[in-house]
């Protein structure tokens, strides 16, 4: 799904932007590990991850270079 579609997704999402779903239905069958469900909109692709463990922002990046440079930066 690019952002052209996400009006069609079956959550509220915001493009270009991490989004959290509350009260998923996805999240109903990981409940004894705390799940966190999050929508990771980009320009041409919506990704979906289901956390069972901590999540944390380790960084903010705002200085519009390349999505994957700025992953690899905090990956370092």
């Amino acid at each position: 799904m690019n952002v052209d579609g996400l009006k069609e997704c079956r959550y509220p999402v915001y493009p270009w932007t991490f989004n959290e779903v509350i009260g998923g239905e996805e999240t109903v069958k990981w409940q004894a590990l705390n799940p966190r469900l999050w929508l990771m909109s980009f320009n041409d692709v919506l990704i979906e991850v289901l956390f069972c463990e901590t999540v944390s922002l380790i960084s903010r990046d705002a200085r519009g270079r390349a999505q994957h440079r700025t992953l690899i930066d905090v990956l370092r």
